[in-house]
């Protein structure tokens, strides 16, 4: 097959692709027909995104598992797109354009030329997960060692097939191949459990072996991967193939691996004792470690304000279900934050002395804003709010923490100095009272010290709420508290390029799509 015969088959396969799949068998009896599905709607994301590339004119393509490109565009699968390196700076403007962020996930197999880069697709609400290549990394998942030197053969054989460019499939089966025998054909996996393919494994060889021209995918071979030959091409095509035994297997796989070795980044022994390594640590990491998300170049904290019945804990719930999946998110609550022992003990020595009548007044409850009491509570009362300041800002540095490491921090409540009546110091109505001693002065002082080490958040969510509509809400807790505190929280004013102010009045779903919207460019 000539140049021309090969363009004319490429462009029918592109014009066909959008057409309804038909059950059709392989030459290989073995191997399954994928069936017809109904594909689902494609994501106006990853629309705008082909879109976007085509006016740019990067040249790029949807490089492999092309027999689900109807997943790829709809967000059920990573969108795994080669790009040529001379149009690698106009395709990363395009994703910051698009709103797409770079990240990174914790404990990952680090792949040169590699980039993962995350979009959010609002009226979805899904996430569009990019992986970027700038060369055909092939190998074990565990280390990906060895590259196929032929991007731009492969990129110029593209045609657009839909939404995506896709390359011709003789190229692809030559990919698709190259990868199966390293990935399941070599000694460590032929033993192992990954010896054979999986059903969607199956589902693409038997696709490729449909559309593509085995002879020519022999001429692509031997033009751009000479080291490789037809001879092994063949004798690979037939390693994935049922029946064959595991020595043929193996000793493929070996051949593959050293006529590919000068394009490695290890030695194949070296690569060897990496792959095993590699894989007994995951396993333990999957043991002993929780699941790690990916993180971003900086980390937020996050919190979410407002008064009672507005909705902040069913808010931050919500946000963090709709982040945690991808990425790296924790929750924390620094109006109700974990008491510390010290705190724990003081709680239960204040209930006994209670009990025993040595303790007068109710120092445990919640006290009102500063400059509101005249007379001195108590040192039990007095010490209590010294305590909670101090497991506030304990919380407060382990989110900071965690924001600085990449990660995203949602908080339910937040000290902020400008609401009086949450989450703030309550004592300074004693600052300039020295009539009650030094020790009162140090803990008054004390307690303002740990307030004022907690900065502001970096992103604010305010839910506004009418107070009649919040006591309705609110029905069994103290109506005069809940009108102070969504009154308050209305009445201020927040202007802030970092705050956003809903109205909690409306929906859940409504407010949640909103909140989504302004949160992701900022994160």
């Amino acid at each position: 097959m000539d140049s021309s015969q090969r363009q004319d088959r490429m462009t029918t396969a592109g014009a066909d692709e959008g057409a309804a799949p038909s059950v059709e068998r392989s030459p290989n009896p073995s191997v399954e027909p994928r069936l017809s599905v109904i594909a689902p709607a494609p994501l106006e994301l990853v629309r705008s995104l082909c879109d976007e590339v085509e006016t740019e004119h990067v040249r790029y393509c949807h490089f492999k598992s092309n027999v689900e490109l109807d997943r790829s565009a709809s967000g059920l699968n990573d969108l795994d797109l080669l790009v040529a390196r001379s149009d690698a700076q106009r395709f990363v403007e395009v994703l910051y354009r698009l709103g797409f962020k770079r990240a990174w996930r914790a404990g990952a197999l680090h792949v040169p030329g590699v980039a993962h880069y995350y979009g959010f697709d609002a009226g979805s609400g899904r996430f569009v997960h990019v992986h970027a290549h700038l060369q055909l990394s092939v190998g074990d998942d565990m280390t990906k060692n060895y590259r196929l030197p032929f991007e731009e053969p492969y990129l110029s054989s593209t045609t657009r097939a839909g939404l995506f460019r896709i390359p011709a499939p003789e190229f692809e089966l030559v990919l698709f191949v190259v990868r199966m025998v390293l990935k399941h054909c070599a000694a460590d996996a032929a033993l192992g459990a990954r010896r054979s393919l999986s059903r969607r494994e199956r589902d693409e060889f038997g696709h490729l072996l449909r559309s593509a021209d085995l002879a020519a995918s022999r001429a692509v071979v031997k033009e751009h991967l000479a080291m490789v030959g037809a001879g092994l091409f063949d004798r690979c095509l037939d390693a994935l193939r049922p029946g064959s035994s595991l020595a043929f297997r193996a000793s493929t796989a070996y051949r593959l691996q050293r006529e590919l070795a000068p394009d490695g980044r290890r030695g194949q022994a070296t690569d060897g004792l990496l792959k095993l390594w590699r894989r007994q640590w995951r396993r333990a990491r999957r043991r002993l470690l929780p699941r790690t998300g990916a993180t971003f170049d900086r980390g937020s904290i996050v919190a979410v304000v407002g008064g009672d019945g507005s909705g902040k804990t069913s808010t931050v719930g919500e946000l963090e279900r709709w982040l945690s999946t991808p990425f790296e998110t924790t929750r924390v609550h620094l109006g109700k934050p974990p008491r510390s022992g010290i705190a724990s003990l003081h709680r239960a020595s204040v209930r006994i002395g209670k009990m025993l009548g040595l303790v007068s007044g109710t120092p445990l409850r919640a006290g009102v804003g500063a400059g509101d009491v005249d007379e001195f509570p108590g040192y039990a009362w007095l010490l209590f709010r010294v305590l909670k300041a101090r497991d506030r800002y304990g919380t407060y540095l382990h989110a900071r923490r965690f924001a600085a490491r990449g990660g995203i921090v949602l908080c339910d409540r937040y000290p902020l100095p400008q609401i009086r009546s949450m989450d703030r110091a309550r004592t300074a109505w004693s600052a300039d009272t020295p009539k009650h001693g030094a020790l009162v002065r140090y803990l008054v002082d004390r307690e303002r010290r740990y307030y004022d080490r907690i900065a502001d958040p970096d992103l604010l969510i305010v839910l506004r709420l009418d107070p009649e509509v919040a006591v309705r809400r609110k029905r069994e807790d103290d109506p005069e508290s809940v009108r102070l505190r969504n009154f308050e929280v209305r009445e201020l004013s927040w202007q802030s390029a970092t705050t956003y102010v809903a109205d909690a009045s409306r929906s859940s779903e409504d407010v949640l799509s909103d909140i989504k919207r302004w949160l992701w460019p900022r994160l």
